[in-house]
């Protein structure tokens, strides 16, 4: 009777000891990917924002909060990328833009993050990123590039990298056509424990 009790008292203790062994080897994933698309109405002033940690599409509303990490705005027409800092939020977000294919960019830079400093110094510039198609209104993507982001909490990271611009019907405008709105698909991984390896 004490063998049999002694024998399953050491089998739990196995059971146990090989249950935290699993446990221990059993990486837990903190690298969060998605592939979203945003979309902006095309007239002066509208926006789409995002917030990289729970792949949100934040509403325009809180574009002065530091809800969102980055987005896009359209001035006079014109898209750009906007940051959730100084000019554009109260944020601490920051961008690196690198002519880098998205899947070779394994590590976040520990410096070199540009700001939305004003209207007219952008962290982004529209020459990193598109140039202008004035048959089809499009931002023609410059390839490669991969964009490297600083969260609004100026803690976490994420690379983004467009895949796609579009539109959304075209509508009369000064004796033209333009788009009702545009279209913005990217892919991005962020790292939700604070590295910077992807």
């Amino acid at each position: 009777m004490k063998k049999n009790i002694l024998f399953a008292a050491l089998s739990i203790a196995v059971a146990v000891v090989s249950c935290k062994k699993d446990d221990a080897t059993t990486p837990v994933s903190t690298t969060i990917t998605s592939t979203q698309t945003l979309k902006v109405k095309y007239t002066t002033g509208s926006n789409s924002l995002f917030r990289f940690k729970d792949s949100t599409i934040v509403a325009s509303s809180e574009i002065t909060t530091t809800n969102w990490d980055f987005g896009f705005i359209h001035e006079n027409y014109v898209p750009s990328m906007i940051v959730n800092s100084h000019i554009s939020g109260p944020g601490s977000a920051g961008v690196i833009v690198l002519p880098s294919l998205y899947d070779g960019v394994a590590t976040a830079p520990s410096s070199g993050y540009a700001y939305d400093t004003t209207i007219n110094q952008r962290a982004v510039k529209a020459a990193d990123w598109y140039t202008y198609n004035p048959q089809t209104h499009l931002p023609q993507l410059v390839t490669p590039r991969t964009f490297v982001f600083k969260a609004a909490d100026g803690i976490h990271y994420a690379k983004v990298e467009l895949l796609n611009v579009g539109y959304v019907n075209l509508v009369p405008a000064g004796g033209t056509m333009l788009p009702d709105s545009l279209t913005y698909k990217f892919r991005y991984s962020y790292q939700a424990n604070g590295s910077t390896t992807f």
